[in-house]
């Protein structure tokens, strides 16, 4: 952490960032992985440093969606630090729902969320089972995504609507709580939509046109367009989606099942 600078610590969640004295400032935030039990090591995003910005990493120790005893300390300590800054984020899944949650404490001008989630309370949005189990333990009166100034942060939001409709789901209603932000559908991409790049290219293409005013859904489609064309994961998903729709029936309903003839 040799350089880094210290904007929250605690056993939950920490704020950790470089060159912080900058004006500008890019938001980065922890994903969610498998068996997390500690925080992960600070890397400094260099491309933001080349682009005269500040880099601030903010991760959780475990896989509970910024929502701790914590929450409402970070905020604080990030209003504090937004304060005459201009600030962007980019966040994957549970990082999505992270830039989501502080984006109003960071006064965030741009953000892209990839595959985030709206929120994992059934309670809260009901149209996806999947996460239901690792809200149990959290506490739901901390899932608030208070609204921005004005309409909010400009941005993009990722999802692959073929292979992960609950993402679909997820950002129709990040969009319609961030009005400025807008849906890229990316098929067949998975979760996050951006597998069929080579690892970290799909991602990195994505944070050079956010952190150089260049982010458009035009730009993002072409960035797809042009790596499933040598995609091998592309054409097997495609494949795959197009035989079990066709497996479906022309008018969407399943075939009957195949019943063995009687001995």
């Amino acid at each position: 952490m040799d350089g880094s600078e210290i904007v929250f610590q605690g056993s939950c969640l920490r704020a950790i960032g470089t060159a912080l004295d900058r004006p500008r400032t890019l938001v980065t935030f922890d994903h969610r992985e498998r068996g997390k039990a500690d925080f992960p090591a600070y890397r400094c995003v260099n491309r933001a440093l080349n682009h005269g910005m500040g880099h601030l990493s903010i991760s959780t120790a475990a896989n509970d969606w910024f929502l701790n005893p914590e929450t409402e300390m970070l905020r604080a300590a990030l209003r504090r630090f937004a304060t005459d800054r201009t600030v962007r984020a980019i966040g994957f899944s549970m990082g999505g729902y992270g830039a989501m949650l502080f984006a109003g404490d960071l006064r965030l001008e741009r953000m892209v969320l990839v595959a985030p989630q709206y929120s994992i309370f059934p309670e809260h949005w009901p149209h996806d089972p999947r996460y239901a189990p690792y809200a149990v333990p959290l506490d739901a009166r901390l899932d608030r995504i208070p609204p921005a100034e004005g309409e909010g942060p400009a941005g993009l939001v990722l999802y692959d609507p073929r292979l992960q409709p609950f993402d679909r789901k997820h950002a129709a209603g990040v969009c319609r709580h961030f009005p400025r932000l807008r849906p890229v559908a990316l098929p067949f991409g998975g979760h996050p939509p951006l597998q069929n790049f080579e690892r970290g290219v799909g991602s990195a293409r994505i944070l050079g046109a956010l952190l150089t005013d260049r982010l458009t859904p035009a730009l993002v489609r072409g960035f797809h367009r042009e790596v499933r064309v040598t995609s091998e994961r592309y054409q097997r998903r495609l494949s795959k989606y197009l035989a079990a729709r066709a497996a479906r029936g022309a008018d969407g309903t399943p075939p009957p099942p195949v019943r063995r003839p009687a001995a």
